[in-house]
């Protein structure tokens, strides 16, 4: 086990952030957030000088940099913006970073083509711009010796305000009554954001560096993962339109098949991922409030 004492995760105001924060925390780490405009420190990573001068400051023995452009659209056409951000900021952050210090890098299962159903580590072949940009970023965290990079993809309550995962988006609009399409052709295997945080912080904690998949088993297509949450949450499962997102004209392709092979981390850690089915069940309401 790796003992850390100062930690610095970055794009605190995102949805993963805030969990991984309050994890470290309760662990007694000394957790410093930042942003381009809040947190801790405000910094923008796109600036090697910036970078520098907060990398100095803190001297983290742990980096996890959840700073990303995430928006598929809006990074198709803003390529530019999308590399730096994506893969010139993680660039700026390893060349900084002193050399025993941890790097954790967030990354995405979009870096996967969507051809395979269950995509391993080695087979990353990204089709839109920010698959490519999240690969490139990959590429630059592991320049760092120390560094661990999680592909990842997950739902569940988000804790900023004004700020919605997926599955807040979808319970609020079925529990306002309105209808909400279900993608038939889209599968992914995520894992809550609870879960997630906590594995994360498990691995951070171990002397692992590599690739990873970290997600749940099996995983299944986005149609039934709402079906599944609309069931699990007493709500009406009809509100949700059977469709197709190949079907939807003028939108940036999406790899059809995001589901991931765990195996590797499994290994690694020691532990088996949980079941999709077992991750919803722990986002349902109780009391009328979301877990």
């Amino acid at each position: 086990m790796i003992t850390l004492s100062k930690v610095l995760v970055t794009g605190a105001r995102g949805l993963l952030a805030p969990y991984l924060i309050r994890d470290l925390q309760r662990l007694g780490c000394q957790v410093f957030a930042t942003t381009r405009s809040a947190g801790d420190y405000d910094c923008d990573l796109t600036n090697a000088a910036a970078t520098g001068v907060l990398l100095r400051a803190i001297n983290p023995d742990l980096v996890i940099n959840c700073a990303a452009l995430t928006d598929v659209e809006y990074c198709e056409s803003h390529a530019t913006l999308s590399e730096l951000v994506n893969a010139a900021s993680v660039r700026h952050l390893v060349r900084a970073l002193k050399k025993d210090a941890k790097l954790m890098h967030i990354s995405t299962d979009h870096v996967y083509s969507g051809e395979r159903e269950l995509n391993k580590e080695d087979e990353a072949a990204p089709i839109n711009v920010y698959g490519k940009t999240k690969l490139l970023g990959e590429c630059e965290a592991m320049k760092h010796e120390k560094t661990v990079v999680a592909r990842v993809n997950f739902f569940g309550k988000s804790l900023i305000k004004g700020k919605r995962s997926l599955s807040d988006w979808a319970l609020d609009m079925l529990l306002s009554g309105n209808f909400i399409d279900g993608f038939t052709d889209n599968f992914f295997s995520p894992l809550s954001l609870p879960s997630l945080s906590s594995l994360l912080v498990n691995v951070a904690h171990e002397d692992i560096c590599g690739i990873y998949n970290i997600g749940s088993r099996n995983g299944m297509s986005k149609a039934a993962f709402l079906q599944e949450l609309a069931n699990q949450n007493g709500l009406d499962v009809s509100a949700i339109r059977m469709t197709k997102c190949a079907s939807i004209i003028g939108r940036t392709r999406r790899p059809e098949d995001l589901r991931m092979d765990v195996s590797a981390i499994e290994t690694a850690i020691g532990l088996s991922m949980p079941s999709l089915e077992e991750e919803i069940i722990g986002c349902c309401f109780r009391g009328g409030e979301k877990f």
